[in-house]
């Protein structure tokens, strides 16, 4: 009785499918904001630095979606990083080949010109 459990374990285990094949999204135009719109903002004319944290998706298309700012700065660079990051264009993640929608966040940072 006890063998015949043991084999029923191994053909369950050999009946498993394959673990599914994974592709992180791949940016494809990713630009940060310019020096000129950053040097814009109160912050940096005040000679502040700092970072804002963005998070968003990537649609099955690509396209950065649902765009926020989860730790802000100060409102006008956060709103300079929401719209560069509304912007933004990758190749999708897949899985098995087909896309699917992805989250994740960015930190943006501004820093004084050297």
């Amino acid at each position: 009785m006890v063998a015949g459990w043991l084999v029923g374990v191994a053909v369950m285990a050999a009946c498993r499918p394959p673990a599914p094949v994974l592709v992180d999204p791949r940016p494809t135009a990713n630009p940060m904001p310019s020096a000129d719109a950053i040097a814009q903002t109160q912050a940096a004319k005040d000679g502040r630095q700092g970072a804002v944290r963005v998070a968003y998706c990537i649609d099955t298309d690509g396209i950065a979606q649902d765009v926020r700012v989860i730790e802000p700065f100060e409102s006008e660079f956060d709103a300079l990083a929401v719209t560069t990051v509304e912007g933004w264009r990758f190749e999708p993640a897949t899985r098995d080949g087909l896309a699917y929608e992805t989250c994740t966040n960015v930190r943006i940072e501004l820093r004084p010109p050297s």
